[in-house]
């Protein structure tokens, strides 16, 4: 798993509910572990790109940073994160 605000698995596509969201409105929502089920969109609180993939802490930094004008802390932080990246 990768860090992306919530949690999301690689494996299967599912992501971990923001505790400061209202998963229990999406009827993608597992309530038994307090998941997104795999496939589903994740959660809208997530760091992602601007396609909605879920990315890396240090890539969501420098996303931020670069949108306000300040210096990258992380200049190799773009990582492929997503399984099909991954495998290339």
């Amino acid at each position: 798993m990768q860090q992306v605000g919530p949690y999301y698995c690689h494996d299967c596509g599912a992501s971990e509910a923001s505790a400061f969201g209202k998963p229990e409105e999406r009827p993608d929502y597992d309530h038994e572990t307090g998941w997104y089920r795999p496939g589903a969109p994740i959660d809208d609180l997530a760091n992602k790109d601007g396609e909605g993939n879920p990315i890396g802490w240090q890539e969501a930094d420098t996303q931020y940073r670069e949108s306000v004008g300040v210096a990258s802390r992380y200049p190799n932080a773009a990582q492929p994160y997503l399984k099909s990246e991954v495998a290339q």
